[in-house]
């Protein structure tokens, strides 16, 4: 496996089910069942290329009412985060160097809430738009940098710095997000590779609520519950991937999914849990992807209090696994082969097959949007 390396502003046991390889499923939401009519009422945001300048944009699934949502000094597309709030109402993103700010339901009236010459990273938005945390990174060296860490409220514009992030353990944050009421932040802490701990953070004045850096995970891997006691996670372990759940008041972890890993040609290890872990929006499950040595890729469907696995997608077409819709369908990508099509989303009860149109010039998908 390739070593990580760190894009800062893109990232800024118990009893366990092992998994079962020798069960046989056919035709499991395979793109080889005919996908249903496009969904037009969903909306999503999505990073752009238009063959020579990346860009960012809000359209429907049919394609239809798009939005451009970046200037001209819009940045390299892995530079760059794209947060919803938790209710999905507000959203928050990186333009070049200013932070903007909007209503779900009005993106394109967006207001530029901060500005700066160095590489700015969104962490959070509150459900009443009123609160948002970012940090400001400035680079010190090839792949480094030191952070700082700041909070506004909207109402006033009163910005405070929370912390600075200079050690040489942490010095960024990533996949962050509020609790319900905006007053704890929690972010996962990263420096040259995997993430370097979990922390609890006073959103007022930058205080730690807790610490805990005996993770070996990589950014991207975590959903935390909307009262942050509960994070699910990957473990990439040398002789296993985990689905853990880890308590924040105890610091317990508990094993819910194992899977062992397997050596790839040049003798490296590859996990094959890699990708996000997905919490529903109702919290009562989660998504995940499997890649077992010489399988086609897998979707599993893990109640998120332990229990057992449910296989909802397998095909060679999987390309990822990208957010839960919010009411019950999970949106994963596939190849290109049809190039404007490259979203499917997945009933888990039924595992039909719903075909997003993603237009000519899509790239990634950030997120949906609900208006």
């Amino acid at each position: 496996m390739k070593p990580f390396v760190l894009l800062p502003l893109a990232i800024l046991m118990c009893a366990c089910q092992t998994a079962d390889t020798s069960r046989t499923h056919s035709s499991v939401g395979s793109t080889s069942t005919t996908p249903t009519a496009v969904v037009s009422a969903l909306r999503l945001a999505y990073r752009t290329y238009d063959g020579s300048q990346y860009g960012l944009a809000v359209a429907n699934a049919d394609g239809s009412k798009v939005v451009k949502l970046s200037g001209p000094n819009f940045v390299h597309p892995d530079l760059i985060r794209f947060v919803q709030s938790r209710n999905r109402r507000w959203a928050a993103w990186a333009d070049g160097g200013d932070l903007r700010v909007a209503a779900s339901s009005t993106l394109s009236s967006a207001s530029t809430v901060a500005t700066s010459s160095k590489p700015v990273s969104v962490l959070a938005v509150s459900d009443d738009g009123e609160t948002i945390v970012y940090e400001i990174l400035t680079p010190i060296g090839p792949e480094a940098f030191t952070s700082e860490l700041y909070v506004e409220h909207l109402h006033d514009r009163s910005i405070k710095l929370l912390r600075t992030l200079a050690g040489s353990f942490i010095t960024c944050l990533g996949d962050g997000a509020f609790d319900v009421t905006a007053q704890r932040l929690i972010a996962v802490g990263c420096g040259s590779g995997q993430a370097a701990g979990l922390l609890i953070l006073n959103a007022s004045d930058g205080s730690i609520i807790s610490e805990d850096d005996k993770f070996f995970a990589w950014p991207g891997q975590w959903a935390f519950a909307s009262d942050l006691k509960t994070v699910w996670l990957v473990v990439d372990g040398t002789t296993e991937s985990d689905i853990v759940r880890y308590d924040t008041a105890t610091r317990t972890r508990e094993v819910l999914y194992r899977s062992p890993v397997w050596r790839q040609s040049d003798g490296s290890i590859a996990p094959n849990l890699a990708g996000p872990v997905l919490l529903a929006p109702d919290e009562s499950e989660l998504v995940f992807s499997r890649y077992a040595q010489g399988a086609v890729p897998e979707v599993l469907e893990l109640p998120s209090a332990g229990g057992t696995s449910t296989m909802i997608f397998k095909s060679t077409t999987f390309g990822g696994l990208l957010s839960w819709y919010p009411n019950r369908y999970v949106a994963i990508s596939v190849d290109n082969s049809t190039p404007t099509q490259r979203i499917r989303l997945i009933e888990p009860l039924t595992k039909t097959l719903t075909a997003v149109d993603t237009g000519a010039g899509y790239v990634e998908f950030l997120a949906w949007v609900t208006a």
